[in-house]
């Protein structure tokens, strides 16, 4: 389930959101969070890997990704 879950990001598990609406749901939440605290603030913001991992997927092309982690996106998972 996991790979099918990164390698279709509308896919959506039988527990929880698909990968993009997680991902929508952390870009709101961040959006609120700049709006909400002053510039400089010290936020602590916790999740689990597979929300960093989703967001980062969708937000960066793999060539960048792999520039800072060679094999980020293994080629088995494409």
């Amino acid at each position: 389930m996991w790979d099918r879950c990164t390698r279709e990001p509308d896919y959506k598990p039988p527990i929880g959101d698909s990968a993009r609406r997680s991902c929508e749901r952390l870009s709101s939440l961040l959006e609120e969070l700049v709006e909400e605290y002053p510039s400089g603030s010290n936020i602590v913001f916790v999740t689990h890997g597979g929300l960093i991992t989703d967001d980062l997927v969708n937000s960066f092309p793999e060539d960048v990704l792999n520039r800072f982690h060679p094999h980020f996106i293994p080629d088995e998972d494409l």
